[in-house]
């Protein structure tokens, strides 16, 4: 039997866990991530001070902060399973541009995802049924 996708009403607007999801292309290779509630961006921005050694991100570079934020980011929201199977660990990853491009990614599908909640682009309460 096939697990009940998870879904979350929003205002008047229903958001399947599908919904929350997005690829990103690299090299002909699709990543597919998921999208962060809130308790996990604050769990990933912890990580991310932990690994700053709880110091001010002003006091290093910004390529090494910037470094740093993708690695976690992916290392997070990377979805093993419909990833690449080579994709284990963002923290052994020699690529950089590839941890900076999932970084991207994710930005521009918050972007979108932002914009589909404030104009209603998500399916209505309504149409939903019982989810």
């Amino acid at each position: 039997m096939a697990q009940e996708e998870k879904s979350y009403q929003i205002g008047k607007q229903i958001i399947a866990e599908h919904d929350l999801q997005f690829t990103v292309e690299y090299s002909g290779e699709i990543f597919t991530l998921r999208y962060p509630n809130i308790a996990e961006r604050a769990s990933i921005e912890a990580e991310i001070s932990r690994n700053l050694g709880n110091q001010p991100r002003s006091n290093f570079s910004a390529e090494h902060v910037a470094l740093i934020e993708a690695t976690v980011y992916a290392q997070n929201l990377v979805i093993p399973e419909k990833s690449p199977k080579w994709f284990t660990n963002a923290w052994t990853c020699p690529d950089e541009e590839l941890l900076s491009q999932l970084y991207i990614g994710y930005f521009q599908f918050r972007g979108k995802l932002r914009e589909k909640l404030r104009t209603g682009g998500f399916k209505p309460v309504s149409e939903a049924g019982s989810t």
